[in-house]
């Protein structure tokens, strides 16, 4: 079945619209949050503005960690830090999408439309506390990520449309969320040519 990109969240995207980060953390007991000022809906569950989602960081694309990403909640609350860890998170699944608002002057809208960012397995857990701040970061892994692989996971439209279709039209707007990667070109001084020869 094709994965169409509907015009509006294309829209929304080229001309900048107000937009949100939301988690769905998929523990025995589920949690879903966002950084929103206000609680958002979607497909049946209710994000909770709660300030509990900090930051969601797409991660860096280093040949090492290329598929890992991290997010970061509070843990002023004692509550919500026995939530986050009093639970078995390591292998939990975490779907992280964005959602887009129309302004009108009604005030704002959230368009259907989400855009699916990114998913994976949580990693690991790092807490960080003082006087000012307690946050809790969690490192998330990309299913398609191979620990003893350091090459990041490639595709192609041709190769996406094998899978879900002629129609299909998600990679024809990859390059509007696509990393650069910087591809060192000298070892130890030596500065050698994509075959590996050295260059005068």
């Amino acid at each position: 079945m094709p994965r169409l990109v509907s015009e509006l969240l294309l829209r929304a995207k080229r001309e900048g619209w107000p937009k949100c980060n939301v988690l769905h953390i998929a523990q025995e007991e589920p949690r879903f949050l966002t950084d929103n000022a206000w609680d958002v809906e979607h497909d049946g569950n209710t994000y909770k503005a709660d300030g509990l989602l900090l930051k969601v960081d797409p991660g860096t694309m280093s040949a090492g960690d290329a598929n890992d990403w991290t997010f970061e909640v509070s843990a002023v609350d004692s509550a919500a830090y026995n939530y986050f860890l009093g639970q078995q998170y390591i292998n939990r699944w975490v779907y992280h999408y964005k959602m887009y608002f129309q302004d009108t002057r009604d005030g704002y809208f959230k368009i259907n439309d989400v855009e699916s960012k990114k998913f994976g397995r949580i990693l690991s857990a790092k807490t960080k506390s003082s006087n000012q701040t307690a946050v809790i970061t969690f490192t998330v892994t990309s299913p398609n990520g191979d620990e003893d692989d350091q090459k990041v996971v490639q595709t192609n439209n041709a190769s996406q449309k094998r899978y879900f279709g002629v129609d299909d039209t998600v990679m024809q707007h990859a390059h509007e969320t696509a990393y650069e990667v910087a591809i060192p070109t000298s070892t130890a001084g030596t500065v050698r040519n994509i075959e590996g020869h050295d260059l005068p």
